[in-house]
């Protein structure tokens, strides 16, 4: 037999338990406000249940307890409006609704919702209510003027229920001995399954006799909170512990599975249990091998730092030697510890790690510190407490060569360029391709971050690969604003590429004429060559950049030079653009004027034509022969 009893450093959760029992068991009909109250004064307030762990546990309880699915949908939802969620909380609850198909959105005042139709939700006049609730009576008069084989119940994240498996899920006995016995209905697996759901023990033993225990089965009794259950084939060796998925015992917050699995064997909840915080006690009095590995989660400080369970990961840090040999143990699959901490911004447990001399420039399965993970999040207080305690500030990714001032520029995360800047990172640092943090703020249209890197010494005129400027960079990506900001610390606008292409030459190109303006009233050269003779023109002609052409003439391009305004005469007419075409022509371009071939722009317009594959019929153009 399982004792729990005789642990009696474990009765100090019985409420625990209790308590969610309970909120897994709801009634539709449950007062909210009771319902509240005791998640408050209990597991907030008793046992400082973290609220991301909550509310991901209640979404759980949605799926295995859809008959009240209202009820859960207005706890969430009040939670919501009285607790503030970080970005990395959110990320939590976003991965666990998504599983559920639940949507969660901040509104108009920026609180998160749980938005959910429950248009199909059965109505009282219909069969699916009916069996739902368990009105034998009304389901029999109804039957005959039903196909009951075309009934079906959608409950999230199940298959659609027939009405025998919805039976067992809801626990409605009477309807679902009337489905075997009158209807000669099938006990098929998943009613098995469901019936661990619904709890009624006439139905799981009838389902017994036809299948059984399956880790199907372990997962519905484990996440619905079927503790009897699962204590009653565990004590009877019905299953083998090790088939119970352990997530499903921390997403449902399942602690008395959790112990009753320890009493069985106490290595099986290793090294998962660290997920849950109330597995403290059971780490403080019984003896483990913290430097256990396994292949997946890792190990103990790995599952706590990840669930942000600071007082199990200072307890695992308490013994100098036991703190030496796992502070930094992974497997191949997994993060060292502090990884996991700077990740989601977890700072007292990032302090603990770093203060108990955590490798400050491990890297991850991606090959970033935690250093240019903490600039990716912008997460400012440990950014500072890593530099301060040694973390190297110049520390490069392998493949990308940047480093956290890149990751810095990159997302924006202007707290942490102030950082790092002032305690001496290059602000004009080159990464891959002669990348600098200007480039990458640019890249992810990132003003402020550029304005903040330009206050601080950023070369607003080096050249990256291909020779391409920052002016360039940004001309070529759209943004203006950036563009004006360049412009006004000093950035050279008739700067070339390798190619001769300069800012103006861009903006013709992809017909950005608010940019090219702007570059021409700060004396961009409206007549500027590439390598190949070719002025800003050309190229608008040549990427129906009809905007940018009438631009151009009417800040004063050279329509006199010949040269240029007949080879975009040429390169207008090839790209069959008889707007841009008519509109050089009225400028001063040369209908007869041939090419270095001696090919005229008629011969290039019919070379047009046939290529577009256009041909005259045979037989007309022979008639039309024949009558002249």
């Amino acid at each position: 037999m399982i004792d729990l009893m005789s642990n009696d450093y474990l009765k100090q959760y019985d409420e625990f338990i209790d308590t969610y029992h309970g909120l897994f068991h709801l009634q539709s009909t449950a007062s909210l406000e009771d319902v509240l109250h005791l998640i408050d004064s209990v597991l907030i307030s008793k046992y400082q249940m973290h609220i991301t762990d909550l509310v991901s546990s209640l979404f759980v309880a949605i799926q295995f307890n859809y008959r009240s699915v209202r009820l859960y949908l207005n706890i969430i939802n009040q939670i919501f409006t009285k607790y503030t969620f970080s970005t990395s909380e959110y990320n939590v609850l976003r991965r666990t609704s998504d599983q559920i198909n639940i949507n969660i959105a901040p509104n108009s005042n920026n609180v998160y919702k749980v938005n959910l139709d429950l248009k199909e939700f059965p109505k009282e006049d219909e069969i699916e209510y009916i069996i739902m609730y368990d009105q034998i009576d009304r389901f029999m008069r109804n039957i005959t003027e039903i196909a009951i084989d075309n009934i079906y119940i959608d409950v999230f994240n199940f298959p659609p229920l027939s009405a025998i498996e919805a039976a067992a899920y809801f626990g409605s006995v009477n309807i679902f001995f009337f489905l075997l016995s009158n209807l000669n209905k099938k006990i098929t697996p998943q009613c098995l399954q469901y019936s661990l759901i619904g709890e009624n023990t006439d139905i799981i033993n009838e389902c017994l006799k036809k299948h059984e225990i399956d880790e199907a089965c372990l997962y519905c009794t484990v996440r619905s909170h079927n503790d009897e259950f699962l204590k009653y084939i565990i004590e009877h060796d019905i299953c083998d512990i090790k088939d119970i998925e352990t997530s499903a015992v921390i997403l449902s917050q399942n602690l008395k599975a959790l112990f009753l699995m320890f009493e069985k064997d106490k290595n099986s909840i290793i090294p998962w249990c660290a997920a849950i915080p109330q597995s403290l006690e059971i780490l403080k009095h019984n003896d483990f091998d913290y430097a256990y590995i396994d292949p997946v989660l890792g190990t103990l400080l790995s599952v706590a730092t990840t669930y942000n369970n600071y007082e199990i990961c200072k307890l695992l840090l308490e013994n100098d030697e036991v703190c030496k040999t796992i502070i930094n143990l992974r497997s191949n699959l997994d993060n060292p510890p502090l990884l996991y901490a700077v990740k989601n911004n977890y700072i007292e447990i990032a302090k603990l790690l770093i203060l108990r001399d955590a490798d400050l420039n491990a890297k991850d399965l991606a090959g970033q510190t935690a250093l240019q993970i903490v600039s990716i999040y912008n997460c400012k207080e440990i950014a500072g407490f890593l530099i301060s305690n040694g973390a190297n500030i110049n520390e490069k990714e392998i493949k990308t060569k940047k480093s956290a001032i890149h990751f810095a520029a990159a997302n924006n995360s202007v707290d942490v360029l102030n950082i790092l800047i002032t305690n001496g990172a290059d602000v004009n640092d080159k990464a891959k391709e002669k990348a600098t943090p200007l480039y990458f703020a640019i890249l992810s249209h990132h003003k402020e971050a550029s304005k903040f890197l330009i206050s601080h010494g950023a070369d607003i005129n080096f050249k990256g690969k291909y020779g391409i400027t920052p002016l360039i960079f940004a001309t070529r990506r759209n943004l203006k604003e950036i563009v004006e900001l360049l412009i006004s610390n000093g950035a050279e606008i008739n700067a070339k590429t390798d190619l001769g292409l300069s800012a103006l030459h861009h903006a013709a190109s992809q017909n950005y004429k608010d940019i090219a303006e702007c570059l021409i009233l700060h004396g961009a050269n409206v007549n500027i060559k590439d390598n190949g003779g070719h002025t800003p023109l050309y190229y608008a002609a040549g990427n129906n950049g009809k905007d940018v052409v009438i631009l151009l003439i009417s800040y004063g391009i050279n329509v006199y030079n010949k040269e240029d305004i007949n080879s975009s005469l040429f390169i207008a007419v090839a790209k069959n653009n008889k707007e841009i075409t008519k509109i050089l022509i009225d400028n001063g371009a040369d209908i007869n004027t041939k090419d270095t071939h001696g090919l005229s722009v008629l011969h290039i317009a019919v070379q047009k034509i046939l290529s577009q594959n256009y041909r005259i019929p045979y037989f007309a153009w022979s008639k039309n022969q024949c009558s002249r």
